[in-house]
């Protein structure tokens, strides 16, 4: 695992052809607090591997107290798990 993705909570749905759709995630903020992101848009979905397993990566936009951000949410295939790689 890279040492910039952090892990976060995601409610994502797959379509009939299997397809990810993440809606939106949580991640902790500093006070140890719980943020809730919705995903606006995903711009960009690519496989890719990190650190040798196999991932399907999504570059995001969404706004969060009126500034537009744009992130990467990776997702791992083998340990079914997601992170939050860029912010």
């Amino acid at each position: 695992m890279a040492p910039k993705m952090r892990p976060i909570e995601v409610i994502s749905h797959n379509d009939l052809q299997g397809t990810i759709h993440p809606l939106r995630f949580r991640m902790e903020i500093e006070d140890q607090a719980l943020q809730t992101v919705r995903v606006d848009k995903v711009l960009l979905r690519k496989e890719t591997m990190v650190a040798g397993m196999r991932s399907q990566s999504f570059s995001c936009r969404s706004i969060v107290a009126e500034f537009i951000h744009h992130y990467e949410l990776t997702y791992e295939l083998a340990t079914c798990k997601w992170f939050l790689s860029k912010w």
